[in-house]
């Protein structure tokens, strides 16, 4: 129809919405006239949930011989559409009420003077910040003559008029209009009333009832097609699916008669009184407005709803068949990590993921259930395990060592309190969120409320101060809550049971296993030995039910703790896995100074982490089985000349960042019970002694060792977000931090220098700064830089810079760091899931490359009706 400003009214001295007729249509006399109506609709409609009208301008034109401008001035509403809410999945029945019982109250205000909208849908409702609804747009509204309802002229349709067909325009929406609509017959507010249908379906659903390719599979659905009921969330109360079918019913005779009857059932089931019977359920009920009724026959009603609702629920409950079980695959957003394993909202109509873009940097990704692919959420740099609120419309993550929150319709971040090295985090319905995090350098359990401010520590009294607790998750009654706990010990690792009320009690162990767990609809999920497992659960006497656990998915990938795995659970029990999977295969393969290939070393792997002994006979890499594992890692040699390798460690443990003290002694970080990292030295020559270096409850990774074997730098976390330096004589074991939020040194030939990625912008930069007294520093890379190795003469550093290998000319001994910068080759595919890839360079210039030659990329699964299988 035209276009609408946000204009302000300099008289009255108010923003107002200025729709403007397009200058296509001001000489279009059906056009013209259209817009008139819908002034004279607007004029004679004084409702709160009904935008107003405050004028009619008609401005001649300042140019000779063109039509003049006609514009309404409207309310100007502010807030999103209906239409922009459901867009980012189904609302919450307690939310999706108000709106709908404000929509029948503007559609009653209209019908009760006989206009009928014939145009409504969610883009033409929008919702305030207060929850206030306003009904927009009644440019196809028609006045009817209730006296005259039967006569075809006085209501006849502009859907489908000859003039619309030839230009191929279809007047309203298709996904919304009625059967006698979409036929181009005479309508009434009954049309109303199932647009109305449509749009609290889709409220509630997250999707139409209708769809199609095209107009026309969208019309023959509307037509046709029958109403797939089970789209509506199985919590959804017998009332409110009841008056869907009356207000859905085709027969137009047979469809609801009035909006007021809609608007008094929802009021019933709002306030809980849904035994109250909905028109057509058998007995004859009429408006409370137009007729009242004795008690005698109100208490008759309710006695017979009372006794033969529950009778027509079981028969209907046994007679209706079990759903069989779906499973279908899903992509995850590339560089997807294990720090956000896909969650699924409660509504079961979205799903939040934590992956890694170009720039290595984690963000919060949403995807809703009906979208082809996942989008970011702006806001959420390096987030960490989000998680979601009650009504499915916010998310919560960890960034920065802070609890965070933000709508997933978008807006900025709001920082809810501090959050020092998190493990996970739930929102209950009560208004308050959980979290694992460090207090006073102890794994605690805090509660915070949903509105921010001081954290309380959480942690029953039952583990020392020792322990660990993580991945906590509330049940439905937002008092009570399941977490992982374990005090080092294996036989108190498990899934305890803890309550917001009583901090101080004992918590009771409901599982046992370093595994997290989820409750949902009765049942409570946890992993063991792999796989995924559902155990009856009575959330009124909070305990488990009898009988072994139901198996429901084979293999569940973990996560960056090895309590954390990848599955989550929606409030009515669709499930989504992250299967365990084998991981990517690598080659070790040498590139010449051109970056031609040379030759591959050895078979393709899983294997990680190479770095090659300082008299090049040897390559040591780190086994990769795809998730982190307490047995079944080791430490592999491989030799340069012939390709054979060998298994160096084996003792249980997973392995990762090996690097050369000597030819015949390296250092490595390897994961304890707790689920840290720490470091350790051992020969290359096969024997089992494993030297504790760094024993600490922070992450930590071996980075490097000086060419005398003097000093160790390692990398250490203490949060999520950021990763320090950290240097450690051999002679005395007493670490000294080196360089916060760094992270890949390497030391120079001569030792007077170190190497290392600082993060002090973003994308991060080498830089090289002296050793061991840190001071005089230089910037070598623009514009990014990554992965820095010296070349064995301390004459050229190397680094990747998106995908290209960077030569820069250097002088160690002289402590010039001036040199020309050369790009050397492209980088190929590699393993680190970034753009950098694992390298290291050889005495006489080769350089050999961890190369993926074949990538897993992981996928979620998604599974509806998972009981049905279980059933057999």
């Amino acid at each position: 129809m035209g276009e609408v400003y946000r204009a302000h009214d300099a008289k009255l001295n108010r923003d107002v919405a200025l729709k403007i007729l397009s200058e296509a249509f001001v000489t279009d006399p059906d056009r013209l006239a259209r817009f008139h109506r819908e002034a004279q609709v607007l004029a004679a409609l004084n409702h709160p949930n009904i935008a107003a009208i405050y004028g009619f301008e008609d401005s001649p034109s300042t140019v000779s011989g063109q039509p003049a401008t006609q514009a309404l001035v409207l309310e100007l509403v502010e807030g999103p559409t209906l239409a922009d809410r459901i867009t980012h999945g189904a609302i919450g029945l307690a939310d999706a009420l108000p709106i709908a019982k404000q929509i029948a109250e503007a559609l009653e205000a209209a019908h009760d003077l006989g206009i009928v909208h014939r145009d409504l849908k969610p883009a033409n409702v929008k919702v305030r910040d207060d929850g206030t609804v306003k009904v927009l747009d009644f440019g196809l509204a028609k006045a009817v003559d209730p006296a005259a309802s039967s006569s075809a002229t006085a209501m006849n349709s502009p859907t489908l008029t000859a003039r619309a067909t030839q230009l191929g325009v279809i007047l309203g929406t298709a996904a919304y209009m009625s059967p006698e609509q979409a036929k181009g017959k005479a309508v009434d507010k009954r049309a109303d009333i199932w647009a109305f249908g449509c749009v609290l379906f889709e409220m509630l659903a997250g999707r139409r009832p209708f769809n199609g390719d095209d107009i026309s599979d969208v019309m023959a659905a509307v037509l046709r097609q029958d109403i797939d009921w089970t789209a509506l969330p199985a919590s959804t109360p017998p009332a409110v699916r009841r008056l869907l079918s009356r207000c859905l019913d085709r027969d137009v005779k047979q469809r609801l008669r009035d909006i007021g009857e809609a608007r008094v059932q929802i009021e019933h089931v709002m306030r809980g009184t849904t035994d109250v019977p909905t028109p057509g359920d058998g007995l004859t009920v009429s408006p409370p407005r137009t007729r009242r009724w004795p008690h005698a026959v109100w208490a008759a009603v309710v006695l017979a709803t009372a006794v033969l609702a529950p009778m027509a629920v079981r028969w209907f409950a046994g007679s209706e068949p079990v759903p069989a079980m779906t499973r279908f695959e899903l992509d995850l957003p590339p560089g997807t990590t294990a720090f956000g394993w896909p969650e699924i909202s409660p509504d079961g109509r979205a799903l939040a993921a934590v992956a890694e873009g170009d720039d290595r940097i984690r963000r919060v990704w949403i995807r809703s259930m009906d979208d082809v692919a996942f989008r970011v959420l702006a806001g959420t740099e390096g987030a960490s395990y989000p998680f979601w609120s009650p009504n499915s419309r916010s998310l919560a993550f960890f960034a920065d060592d802070t609890l965070k929150k933000i709508a997933i319709s978008g807006g900025p971040p709001e920082p809810l309190c501090a959050a020092v090295r998190a493990r996970g985090g739930t929102w209950g319905s009560a208004g308050f969120l959980l979290f694992s995090a460090w207090v006073e350098n102890v794994e605690e359990l805090n509660q915070v409320a949903d509105s921010g401010g001081a954290p309380k520590v959480l942690t029953p009294r039952a583990f020392p101060k020792a322990g660990l607790r993580r991945f906590p998750r509330f049940l439905p009654d937002g008092r009570h809550f399941l977490f992982f706990g374990s005090s080092r010990q294996t036989e108190t690792d498990g899934v305890y049971l803890g309550s917001i009320d009583d901090d101080d009690a004992a918590a009771a162990r409901i599982v046992s296993g370093f595994t997290e767990a989820r409750y949902s609809n009765g049942f409570l999920f946890f992993v063991r030995d792999g796989a995924l497992l559902a155990q009856p659960y009575d959330i009124s006497r909070l305990a488990l039910g009898s009988g072994e656990p139901i198996p429901v998915f084979a293999s569940v990938a973990e996560g960056a703790n090895e309590s954390s795995k990848a599955f989550s659970v929606s409030d009515a029990g669709t499930l989504v896995v992250v299967p365990f999977g084998a991981p990517s295969k690598n080659q070790l393969r040498w590139f010449d100074r051109n970056g031609r290939t040379v030759a591959d070393l050895g078979a393709p792997t899983s294997r990680v982490n190479p770095r090659i002994s300082p008299d090049d006979s040897r390559v040591v890499t780190a086994s990769n089985d795809g998730r982190q594992q307490l047995a079944g890692g080791a430490l592999w040699l491989t030799d340069t000349r012939t390709g054979e390798a060998r298994r160096t460690t084996f003792i249980e443990g997973g392995y990762a960042s090996p690097a050369w003290i000597t030819d015949d002694a390296f250092v490595f970080a390897k994961v304890a019970a707790s689920g840290i990292f720490d470091i350790f030295r051992q020969s290359s020559n096969g024997g089992a002694e494993q030297v504790p270096l760094i024993i600490d409850r922070v992450h930590k990774a071996s980075e490097d060792v000086s060419r005398d074997g003097r000093y160790l730098v390692y990398s250490a976390a203490p949060t999520q977000s950021t990763t320090d330096l950290w240097v450690m004589s051999m002679a005395d074991p007493k670490p000294v931090l080196y360089a916060k939020n760094a992270r890949h040194a390497r030391f120079s030939p001569n030792g007077a220098w170190l190497a290392y990625v600082g993060r002090e912008t973003v994308p991060g930069e080498v830089y090289v700064q002296s050793f061991p007294t840190p001071g005089q520093k230089f910037q070598i890379s623009s514009g990014g830089g990554d992965l820095p190795v010296w070349s064995r003469d301390g004459q050229q550093l190397f680094y990747q810079a998106g995908r290209k290998l960077i030569a820069v000319s250097t002088n160690a001994a002289a402590g010039r760091f001036d040199g020309k910068s050369t790009p050397v080759f492209d980088v190929p595919n590699g393993t680190t899931g970034g753009v950098s890839v694992e390298y290291d360079v050889t005495r006489d210039g080769r350089f050999l490359f961890n190369v993926t030659v074949e990538r897993q990329t992981p996928k979620a699964v998604v599974t509806l009706n998972w009981k049905a299988e279980a059933r057999k």
